[in-house]
């Protein structure tokens, strides 16, 4: 019996030499020079470097310096990350640092601010029990 990978190899060697006259093969370029591609032009299979996603690997990873203010790890992609915040920073881009004073509109006057401290308070380390 032939293993199912034998035949994936025989198919690519075949593409590769121009066995099938299915039209030309991709490259490197087929995905934006971030993966290897499978298959021919016409239908590219885009094997994504490591970071990359999409399907021609359009996608580069995140920068933890532009996307996270340069205070978290920024996990994903430029299309879709989220940023793990140094310790202190909080926002969804770690915007701000510790003991910034964030302004909130008061309900009383819309012109006027109040400010209240960005921090964190660490949770007990035992139970309480009410």
């Amino acid at each position: 019996m032939v293993s199912n990978c034998l035949l994936l190899c025989v198919f690519i060697t075949g593409l590769q030499h121009g066995a099938a006259n299915l039209g030309p093969t991709c490259g490197r370029e087929d995905c934006n020079l971030k993966g290897n591609c499978l298959g021919l032009k016409t239908a590219p299979l885009c094997f994504c470097d490591p970071g990359y996603l999409g399907l021609r690997c359009e996608e580069s990873p995140c920068d933890g310096v532009v996307a996270c203010n340069g205070n978290g790890l920024c996990i994903g992609t430029n299309l879709r990350s989220t940023c793990l915040c140094n310790l202190g920073y909080t926002g969804d881009r770690c915007q701000f640092a510790p003991d910034t004073r964030v302004p909130q509109q008061t309900q009383a006057q819309g012109s006027d601010y109040n400010y209240v401290m960005n921090t964190t308070t660490a949770a007990p380390k035992t139970p309480t029990t009410v």
